[in-house]
């Protein structure tokens, strides 16, 4: 499950009260994501991962630094806190710099889907094996994945702005006959080819694979 409100505003509310600098704006952001990869008709591989990152800016005048960090432990946030602070005047003066702002009403965005949020593996799964029956159903070998996540993104600063929101993505491709009907990932079909003008490969696609695997080695070896 993905950090709600309360625990984003815990955190960066930590993270605030470590800093020593005129002003510092903290950024978390993080999620769940997880996927299923097919080639050849075929699932290959799965997988999910969960993490977030916080982002400290600390600013003195025109001066900045930023560091991320993945441990928000007292001290880990600490010592990105004096990190920060110590790239911040370090660096040269940004001419361009504002000042960070203070709270803010923001309208609401309804980017969060519980129903989506919660896709199981089983349906990633089921997604997979209809673009597989698709694929054989008309005669082509087809590749891709179906991607899944929920994140979100929370900023705070010292003059008091929070704000809080998560989206949720289900990827798959933007083409409607990606999956199913295009040559440069797919094999296409050859029946008319061989119907209509004779054709017939010389080698099977096995074959044609392990011959090209062969050229790619001897082209990495120097030619040799």
């Amino acid at each position: 499950m993905i950090w709600t409100q309360e625990q984003a505003k815990a955190l960066t509310d930590k993270a605030l009260s470590f800093s020593k600098a005129e002003e510092t704006q903290v950024i978390l952001t993080g999620g769940d994501r997880a996927n299923v990869r097919f080639a050849r008709n075929t699932a290959t591989t799965s997988g999910a991962s969960s993490g977030y990152n916080l982002a400290i800016t600390a600013a003195f005048g025109k001066r900045s630094g930023t560091v991320t960090t993945a441990e928000f432990d007292d001290a880990s946030l600490q010592r990105a806190a004096r990190n920060a602070e110590e790239i911040a005047r370090l660096s040269p003066e940004n001419p361009e710099a504002m000042p960070v702002v203070g709270p803010q009403t923001f309208e609401p965005v309804r980017a969060f889907f519980d129903d989506a949020a919660n896709a199981s593996p089983e349906w990633r799964a089921s997604s997979v094996e209809t673009a597989i029956e698709l694929s054989k159903q008309k005669d082509v070998v087809s590749a891709g994945y179906v991607e899944t996540s929920a994140t979100i993104q929370t900023v705070a600063n010292s003059k008091g702005l929070f704000g809080y929101g998560g989206r949720v993505v289900i990827q798959a491709s933007a083409e409607a006959d990606y999956l199913i009907d295009n040559p440069q990932r797919r094999c296409p079909v050859i029946t008319k080819a061989r119907t209509e003008l004779g054709y017939s490969p010389r080698v099977d696609l096995d074959e044609g694979l392990r011959r090209s695997l062969l050229w790619y080695r001897e082209q990495l070896n120097g030619g040799a």
